[in-house]
Parts: structure tokens; sequence; C-alpha cells
């Protein structure tokens, strides 16, 4: 009893933090608070407050806005603006560069559909709330260098003085993957690579980490113990050590967790306290979303703070499980230790990292199993070849790189040889859906808490990421027009669980597939279409098919039966040929039967006369119960003409022709009357849809009428009866 209120004390402890921490995430702001600058051209001087990082065809920088119109902003807005200066000038400044330039601000762009990629999102974990680009023609007066952080302008120094100590000991392009992993640069590294660590799971490692800290400090260590100092005072300098590293990273989330648990280990030491590995836990992610709330949601600081907790709390477990096996026991103590941290490790973030990265398979596991020691490998050879080059002992040098270098080819080689594993139908594992998610981690905690590993939740685990991608029969009929700018997506599942889509393109969104189609259809564990629907062959519905082909297997590529002809029609067909993907021809009449869903086509026919593309578009109406949608490509005047006697009242209107006035006519409206309608368009399209005259008719028969360029993603589900609707930026 007497350990009693101790224990409650903790617990009381433990409580606070965690609300403290969620208060603290759920009143963040400062994301909108450039927006009086948003779109307008100003005058500014700006302080550079990051390292210049390469991109395509500029460079980017992190700035403070110092000044605006003789204006000083200095210390008024606590986030910062990302620019990219375009052109010959792209590598000419550095931290601590004073520059003033007129420039326009823009608003960073947010997820437009599920499963998106939110831009913006991530530029609040770096603190940056705006973006502008600076051109080449633009002039940028520098005045001056006034760095915020001496200790910091050093570390960047330090860094690339790595960076180039690499390169002189290792020919060119193959200090890179070195590097990469050693100093968390990756700004050379080809597509192939980076591609093939996405793939396999690992491209956390090309990323600073907590990892970094420990090797930094061995050095640190080393040397304080030839001075003989007292453990007190050697854990005061470890301190100061960690932190003035932590500066140099740039406060990286991974390094700041390391340096605040560590310090605080040390700390309780010299107090003569026990450490509370929960409170320095807690207390760690307490201070990192006190100082930027919206780094809780960046990837990096999931991994980290996952990984030290499933280090501390599950790998005793796997240890003392593998025990009771006698070839496990015959191992070496640190081989043992290393196995169960690294399979605690990758079973605690294994949801994270599923439905952060690219598709993934069970495959990722090895990959990290695998690659974490040469990893280590790499970090242990690579500081002793930087120090050795910097003091002209280049033998040593060559040695320690060349070794840092073969460990860094052979990850190479297993991310490739894992990223072809994991693009393996049959072992693909899908985003787990956040139901999925829960459950996983409730049986984690359940193994945790229970601290042995009993056999339901293990195989509860195993359920959870394999089953996950299943859909099981509903009774909902559901239906997406996804946000492609200026073009045509529509996605919909019936209850029997078959997904289609109808078109799959944009005119003014490149790659519009891999970033906008493809990242939906993960988020809603797609990995087939039953058919897509190519409702006519404009780049805008079409452009996205390869990527499409690539990804995902399509069953049926179903375009209109007519005789119109051109090049982009040709080239689809070839392209789908080749995926190995069936062709069929939708004319009118033709009927496709999904269980209770109704496919019907209601134009064209073969004989129909056409003067362009969106004459022949499919026209199809799908029926589920009550329900009626009408789904109309790009049908102009004439094809409305052509299928008015087909049309009756419709709960859902996909309006041709993204609002053209051109098309959906009073007459026609008159017939259908729309519940619903969606328009499909951009927000800076050069056409000005939808147009006022199409807006003007719809407000008079539509109920209901959404833009994807205002609403994002539409969403419509309905069980035959009900209908239910859903704006995907209009939430609440």
């Amino acid at each position: 009893m007497k350990n009693l209120p101790a224990a409650s004390g903790r617990y009381i402890t433990v409580a606070i933090l965690i609300l403290l921490i969620f208060i603290t995430v759920l009143t963040a702001g400062n994301e909108d608070e450039y927006r009086e600058y948003y779109d307008r051209e100003i005058y500014a001087l700006l302080k550079i407050v990051s390292t210049p990082e390469n991109g395509e065809d500029g460079c980017f920088y992190s700035c403070r806005l110092i000044e605006n119109e003789n204006i000083i902003t200095d210390g008024k807005y606590k986030t910062n603006i990302r620019i990219k200066v375009k052109g010959n000038k792209r590598e000419e400044y550095a931290y601590g560069d004073l520059i003033r330039v007129n420039i326009t601000l823009k608003e960073p762009m947010c997820a437009r559909n599920p499963g998106n990629f939110d831009y913006k999102q991530y530029l609040m974990t770096l603190d940056i709330s705006a973006t502008g680009v600076i051109n080449e023609n633009v002039k940028i007066v520098k005045e001056g260098n006034s760095p915020d952080n001496i200790i910091k302008m050093i570390g960047i120094k330090v860094n690339r003085g790595m960076v180039l100590s690499l390169r002189r000991l290792l020919p060119d392009r193959e200090s890179y993957i070195t590097e990469a992993i050693f100093t968390g640069n990756k700004e050379y590294l080809d597509e192939e690579i980076t591609g093939a660590f996405n793939d396999a799971g690992i491209s956390h490692f090309m990323a600073v980490s907590g990892s970094h800290v420990v090797f930094f400090l061995l050095p640190v260590t080393f040397l304080l113990e030839k001075f003989s100092l007292k453990k007190q005072h050697r854990y005061i300098a470890e301190i100061v050590a960690m932190f003035i590293y932590l500066t140099i990273t740039g406060f990286a989330v991974p390094v700041m967790r390391a340096v605040i648990m560590m310090s605080l280990s040390r700390i309780a030491f010299i107090l003569r306290k026990d450490k509370d590995y929960l409170i320095s836990f807690l207390l760690a992610l307490l201070i990192v979303v006190l100082i930027n709330p919206y780094a809780i949601y960046a990837v990096g600081t999931q991994l980290s703070f996952g990984a030290v907790f499933f280090i501390k709390y599950l790998s005793p477990l796997i240890n003392t499980h593998f025990e009771k096996y006698k070839i496990y026991n015959n191992l070496p103590k640190q081989v043992k230790s290393g196995i169960a941290l690294s399979i605690a490790v990758q079973v605690g973030v294994l949801p994270i990292m599923i439905n952060n990265f690219k598709i993934q398979s069970i495959a990722v596991i090895g990959a990290n199993l695998i690659c974490a020691p040469l990893v280590e490998v790499i970090m242990v050879f690579a500081m002793p070849a930087f120090i050795l080059e910097f003091a002209k002992i280049h033998f040593l040098a060559h040695f320690f790189v060349n070794v840092a270098y073969t460990a860094g080819e052979a990850v190479v080689f297993i991310a490739k040889y894992m990223a072809i594993i994991s693009g393996w139908d049959f072992i693909n594992i899908m985003q787990m859906s956040a139901i999925s998610v829960l459950i996983y981690y409730l049986c984690l905690f359940g193994i945790i808490s229970l601290k042995k590993l009993k056999k339901q939740y293990v195989i509860c685990l195993i359920l959870m990421v394999l089953l996950n991608g299943i859909i099981f029969p509903t009774n909902t009929l559901e239906i997406v027009c996804l946000d492609v700018g200026q073009g045509d997506s529509i996605f919909f599942r019936t209850p029997s669980g078959n997904a289609y889509m109808i078109d799959c393109g944009s005119s003014n969104v490149k790659e519009v597939g891999k970033y906008r189609i493809l990242p939906f259809l993960k988020s809603e564990r797609v990995d087939r279409l039953s058919a897509l629907f190519i409702t006519h062959p404009d780049t805008d519905h079409l452009s996205a098919f390869e990527e499409l082909a690539k990804d995902i297997h399509i069953e049926k590529l179903i375009l209109p039966d007519s005789l119109y002809s051109d090049d982009e029609l040709e080239k689809l067909i070839v392209t789908a040929e080749n995926f190995g993907i069936d062709i069929v021809y939708f004319k009118k009449g033709n009927v496709l039967i999904d269980g209770n869903v109704n496919i019907n086509c209601l134009h064209p026919y073969p004989e129909y006369f056409f003067d362009t593309s969106n004459s022949v578009s499919i026209v199809m109406e799908v029926e589920y119960g009550d329900f009626k949608g009408l789904f109309t490509g790009d049908i102009e005047g004439k094809g409305e003409g052509e299928i008015h006697d087909k049309l009756g009242d419709y709960d859902f209107l996909k309006v041709a022709h993204h609002g053209s006035k051109y098309s959906t006519s009073n007459k026609f409206l008159e017939r259908v009357k729309p519940e619903i309608a969606v328009i499909s368009c951009s927000e800076s399209n050069k056409y000005g849809h939808p147009h006022i005259e199409v807006m003007d008719r719809l407000d008079i028969y539509a109920d209901n009428i959404f833009i994807t360029k205002e609403s994002g993603a539409v969403s419509i589900k309905t069980d035959g009866k009900k209908l239910v609707w859903e704006e995907f930026l209009v939430k609440g």
C-alpha cells in the first residue's frame, strides 16, 4: 500500500500529459496566417532559414517574412514561406541571407480527394504555411547575411562538409546512397532508387533519425571518458552536445525525440531519481507538439515515437517468447536482442508504413529486418571516414568509406528485390481502414498489458493486415466524383463489392493518376476494377489510363460503339491490348448487370452521325432500387436530343462537359430534374467552366449543385432508397 500514492501520481501525470497533447493538437492554428497575402504580389524582404533543396527546375528555400512594403513584419508570423527560385540563380543563396524581391504568395494545395497527399498539412509539419515562385526574369536583391543561429550555421557547414568528403572519397554517384542514409541528403538519388526504397517500405532509412544521435554521441562519450570526468559531469556535457546536434539538424522531430528522452534519462541519474520511460516518452511528445502541433501528422514523428514505444514494451515479450526455442537460445545475446527489437519495431509501425507509403506487401517486414543492421554499418563506418578524411588520413578513410559503400549497395540491392516482391499480387496488402488500425493496436496493447504473446491476439493482428483489403458485400451503392482538375473521373462500387470507374483524365493536372486517382483507389482498398468506362477519347477523360493499368488490374475497358476514330483512341486501344485488357464496345440498348445494379447505355449507336468526339460520349444510367443516376460524359446539344425520349427524373446527374453552356439545356433539365448535380472542373480552367448560363439553369431544376473545384471530391451513397452525400472539402 505504501507504493500506491507514487503509482497513482504516475498515472495522473501520464493522464495529464496525454490530455495536454490532445488539447495542443486540437487547438492548432496558423495554417492560414498569410491569407491576406494570397494571390497578391508583394515587395518583400525575406530571410532564408534553411539550406537549399534542389528540385527539377529550381531550388527550394524556407524563408521568414522580415518586411513587406517597408512595414516591419519580423516576429508577427509564426510560420515560414517556402519559395522556389527558378533558373541559374537557384543555388546562390545560403542560410541567413536577406533577399528583397517581388513575389506572389500562394496557399499550398490541400488534399482534394480521400487518400490524396495533403501538401498543405505536410508543409505545416515543417512550419510553412505559404508558398511562392521566383522566376528567372525576376530581380532579386541580396542585402547581406544575418543568421539567427550561429550553431545551426556551423552545423549546416559541417553537414555540407560531410557530403563533400564522401564525394571526394567515392566516385561520382557512388556516394549518393551512403550520404542519403548518413546525412539525410536525398537530392541526387535517381527516381529508380527512391522508388525502390518506397516500394520496399524502407524510405525512412534515408532521413535523420534518433539513431543518428546515438552515433553522434559515441565519439563524444569516448573523448569525455578520456578526460576521466565523473559520470554526472560527463552526462551534463553529453546533454549539451546533444542539444548542439539538435540545433545542427534543424530540430528534426526524430532527433528532438531522441535528445529529449536521452537527456531526461541522464537528468534522472544526476538528480538520483528513478527514470520513468513512459513519462519521458510523453514529455518528449508534448514538447514536440507544443513547438509545432502539426508535427504529429508527420510520418517521421509517427515512426520515431512508434518505434521507441514498441522497442521498450514489445521487444522484451518477443525475446521471452522466442527463448522457448533452442535454435534462438543458441544465438549470441546481441543477435537475439537485435532480432527481437527489429520485429517489435516492424510489427509496431506496420500500419503506419502501409498507410503512408505506396501499396505494400508483407515483404516490408523482411526488408526492414535485413536492412536495419546494414544501415547501422553505414552509420558506424561513415562517421570515422569523414573524420579521417578531414585529418588527411586518406588510406584509412578509404577503407571505412568503402565498407559503408558496400553496405549501401547491399541495401539498394535488397530494396530493388523487395520492391519486385511487393508487386506480386498474391501477397499485396492494401491500405488499412481506420477500424482495422484500431483493432490492430488494441491487440498490440492487449499483448503488452498481459505481458505475453497470446495466440488469439497474434492471429487477430495477422488477420487485420491480410484481410483489410477485402470489401465485403453491403447494401450500399457508392459513387465518388473525384476532383481531377479540368477533367473527369468517377468511381463507383456496387453492393456486391465490385469497383468501376468512368473516365480517368485531366488536361491540367500532371500525372493525375499517380497523384490523385491511384491514392484514392488505395484509400478505398481497390486493386482491381471490374470495368473502366472511357466515355470518349479526349485527353481530359483518359490521360491517366496507362498509369492506372500499370498499378491495378483492369478487367474490361469499355468504349463507345461508334465509327468515330482518332489518334488518341487508337493509342488507347493499343495500350489496353499491351496490358492484356479486354476491350468492350458499349452502345445504345446494352446493359451491364451487377447484382441488383443495372448499367444501361443510352448513347451512342454505331449509325449515329458525329462531328466531334464529344458527340459520341457514352451516356449511361445506373439503377439500383429506387435510385437512378445519369452519367453524361461530354455530350452536347445534339446528343442530348438523341436521348431525350429515354430520360426521366434522376436522383443524380453528372453534368456534361464540365458545365459548358453548350450542354445541359433547359429542355434536358426539364426531363431530368436531378436531386444532386455534380460539375467536374478546375479553378484555373481557361474555358470559364462552369458557365453562368448552366448555373442559372441548374438553379431552377436541381436541388443540390456541387462543383469539384469548390467541394473537392463529392461522394454519394444510397441503399436504393435513402440518399446521402458529402463534400470532401466541406466537412462537419
